[in-house]
């Protein structure tokens, strides 16, 4: 096979030999400087965005051991995503419901709102988990303001006092 090949070039060699240029032309040719910058570019990018990967998953793996800081909210409400939070449990207007508005932070529009998901007493504030404030936070759509007033705490105080 290798002395066929070698055969061959000799008898093309003579050819290649009388073109202009000689065996030169047969060359691929040179990239045009425009192909060539969008090769750098597109080079570029892909180097970027294999950076900015590893970047998240380096800031994925730190943040796992951060306290949840998420949009605003603060506490464990924080650290919960949307599919988990949980609409806190109503009930039946009682014959006496609390004056929520004692709860620095809600006034008579937002206790009406707190009404209308059925929330009419302190204890029921008082007994929200992570995921039912998270919940009322999006709903009410305020964004930490329920652990950073203190409503459970308020509430757990003023529900104490009222026993």
């Amino acid at each position: 096979m290798a002395g066929a090949a070698e055969i061959s070039q000799r008898l093309m060699q003579p050819m290649l030999d009388e073109m202009p240029g000689g065996a030169r032309d047969f060359a691929p040719p040179a990239k045009a400087p425009v192909a060539r910058a969008r090769d750098a570019a597109e080079k570029l990018i892909r180097t970027t965005q294999d950076a900015a990967e590893g970047v998240a998953r380096e800031t994925r793996g730190a943040a796992s051991s951060m306290p949840p800081v998420g949009e605003g909210r603060t506490g464990a409400a924080a650290a919960l995503m949307p599919e988990d939070f949980r609409q806190p449990q109503g009930m039946e207007k009682p014959r006496k419901p609390d004056d929520l508005k004692a709860i620095a932070g809600v006034g008579p529009k937002l206790e009406q709102v707190l009404n209308g998901f059925g929330v009419w007493t302190y204890r029921q504030i008082a007994a929200w988990k992570a995921e039912e404030i998270a919940w009322m936070e999006d709903a009410l759509g305020f964004k930490g303001r329920i652990g950073r007033d203190d409503w459970l705490g308020q509430a757990a105080r003023l529900a104490g006092k009222k026993n």
